[in-house]
């Protein structure tokens, strides 16, 4: 097994489906952080996972100054980052033109601060949206499939996680609480993201 100062790095950063929570916590408990797709990652590849994930969160306060970024100081050097910071701007109606610019300089931060990371981003599933916010989802989901900013790869989640027979609904067997989802989700999930090709 690695050392500590040789294990890979992941940071995830972005909304609550980063994190173990759901609105149904006495239907669906969870393990603390150990239910979260980043640590089950990091516990099946001997790794590291950090997050920045805020709950309820939109894209922008990422792309803002926000005082998260600082919250592991100067010295992480992820391997990995992963970014999945858009369901919250969906929900509330957002331009889909706004979300890409706030996204785009989330990215180009990452890109920034650690430019060697291997960058990542998932696709968004589905929240039961209807109308313009289902359409901007749809949108959304298929502008990311075109690698935009020189992200490396996207995961796609939608397609991971969706009902086939309903794909404005989450599956039902990962389903928490028709947002977020069930450990079993956040192993589909962390499973997708493969250990770093190279160790530190």
């Amino acid at each position: 097994k690695n050392n500590a100062g040789d294990a890979p790095i992941l940071l995830s950063i972005g909304h609550s489906l980063n994190a173990p929570g759901t609105l149904s916590p006495a239907e669906h408990p969870t393990r603390g952080e150990q239910t979260a797709w980043p640590q089950q990652w990091a516990i099946s590849n001997d790794a590291v996972a950090v997050s920045l994930a805020a709950p309820g969160s939109l894209s922008s306060l990422f792309a803002g100054g926000s005082e998260l970024w600082q919250q592991y100081g100067d010295e992480l050097e992820p391997d990995v980052v992963t970014i999945w910071a858009a369901s919250n701007d969906l929900a509330r109606g957002r331009q889909l033109a706004d979300i890409q610019n706030d996204w785009g300089a989330v990215v180009t931060r990452v890109r920034t601060l650690w430019p060697d990371a291997t960058v990542y981003a998932m696709t968004e599933p589905p929240r039961g949206l209807s109308g313009a916010e289902e359409s901007t989802r749809l949108a959304w989901n298929a502008w990311l499939s075109t690698l935009p900013y020189g992200i490396d790869r996207v995961v796609d989640a939608d397609f991971l996680l969706r009902d086939p027979q309903q794909p404005d609904r989450l599956r039902s067997d990962v389903d928490a609480d028709g947002i977020h989802f069930t450990a079993r989700g956040h192993s589909l999930v962390a499973a997708q993201i493969p250990a770093p090709l190279h160790m530190r």
